[in-house]
């Protein structure tokens, strides 16, 4: 307790000590600097930030821990975020302290704020946008962006396989790894085709990786051997039965990835929630199609819980469509397409071949315009599996099987 107490005593006091060497009027020339995320009070003087640096220091937990007490970190990261047009205890507070191997401390910053850093200071145009191949372990990261001043193919970096990253600190590249491939390869990026901008920035990761060679005894680096692991200690039976089950990914009606390495219980949550906030039939191709092998993953007590939500949102639409006259009364086989939904739905488990039978059974006139409208939309390997049987299921609807060209 008295510990605590001459801690409290000597931390006030050396506040005080830096509260009485602030300047007040130093502050009357700062005027207030509209920036893209707000507004916030920039130095213009040299004299201005480290006025700026002092009241920082002594803001208590408006900062974190490292900078408290401590006006040269604090002018350092001032003079950083003017640099980058950004609020000073923005970029303060996305910031850590961290030991490479060698045990030398250096500020690094969250992936967040170099990415913000990148899509607002970089000579592109627009944002970095990003793309994925290979799946699991072997999954890669491709981003790319435009630059401003050359009218041009874009510029792009490739992270390597996950399996091959390392470090992997943050409990993101776990329940996340997309967006922290994403994260890594905008580092990547910039570092090749912008460098200017992230001079001497790192994030944790990067920083916990110095010091990982060392010189031999002929003056040539070789690598420091990893610090063994618990997985290293353990047989493969072990690892496998820690291993968590394959994660879902989700995409919304829009066809925007909105989660990743989420578990059944959310993803299945997210698809009934997105079936009922479709308007239109386009939005419910694009739940059940994109979300269609996540979806027969799932128990079937959670595939008829979506496969219920699907049947409720196509009766809306069709009751909206008929209110508005654009769905006349007469045409309405709704009882029939549902009675084939329920039927085959129970035999297959795709709410996507769902959909797709329902729009055959009216027809090849309506299948051929759905196709032609929603095509590019559709996975390949779903057509390849089912077209000829739609055709044919078309085909017969309409009495023409002999006209179907499919020679049944």
């Amino acid at each position: 307790m008295t510990g605590n107490v001459a801690a409290l005593n000597n931390t006030a006091d050396l506040e005080s000590k830096i509260a009485a060497k602030i300047d007040p009027g130093a502050g009357n020339g700062m005027a207030m600097t509209q920036l893209s995320g707000g507004a916030t009070f920039l130095p213009t003087t040299a004299a201005e930030a480290m006025e700026f640096s002092k009241m920082m220091s002594i803001s208590g937990i408006m900062v974190r821990k490292h900078f408290r007490n401590h006006p040269g970190a604090c002018l350092g990261m001032v003079m950083q975020a003017m640099r980058w047009g950004m609020d000073p205890f923005a970029v303060a507070n996305k910031t850590y302290l961290v030991k490479n191997r060698d045990g030398d401390e250096q500020i690094a910053f969250e992936a967040q704020l170099i990415t913000a850093v990148l899509n607002t200071r970089a000579p592109i145009r627009g944002r970095i946008k990003y793309e994925f191949k290979g799946e699991g372990d072997s999954k890669k990261c491709r981003a790319y962006a435009y630059l401003a001043d050359v009218d041009d193919d874009p510029v792009e970096a490739w992270s390597p396989p996950l399996s091959q990253i390392h470090p992997k600190n943050s409990p993101l590249w776990k329940s996340d790894p997309e967006q922290q491939l994403c994260y890594y390869t905008s580092r990547l990026l910039a570092r090749r085709h912008f460098p200017e901008v992230l001079l001497g920035v790192y994030d944790p990761d990067e920083l916990q990786d110095v010091g990982t060679y060392r010189a031999n005894a002929d003056g040539k680096a070789e690598a420091i051997p990893a610090r063994p692991t618990r997985a290293d200690f353990q047989d493969a039976q072990e690892v496998e039965a820690e291993e968590s089950p394959d994660p879902f990914r989700m995409v919304d009606r829009f066809g925007e990835i909105i989660a990743g390495n989420i578990d059944d219980r959310r993803f299945a949550g997210m698809v009934v929630e997105q079936l009922a906030n479709c308007e239109t039939a386009a939005e419910i191709e694009t739940v059940t199609g994109e979300n269609g092998d996540g979806i027969q993953r799932l128990g079937a007590d959670q595939r008829d819980y979506i496969q219920q939500t699907l049947e409720e949102a196509n009766a809306r639409l069709r009751s909206a469509a008929r209110e508005s006259g654009a769905y006349p009364t007469g045409q309405d086989d709704g009882p029939r397409q549902e009675a084939e939904q329920e039927q085959e739905a129970a035999e297959d488990g795709s709410p996507m071949l769902t959909l797709a039978q329902g729009i055959a059974a009216k027809g090849a006139e309506a299948f051929d315009a759905w196709l032609k409208e929603h095509g590019d939309g559709i996975d390949p390997d779903f057509l390849k599996q089912h077209e000829k049987a739609l055709r044919v299921k078309a085909a017969a609807a309409d009495g023409q099987q002999e006209q179907a060209g499919l020679g049944i």
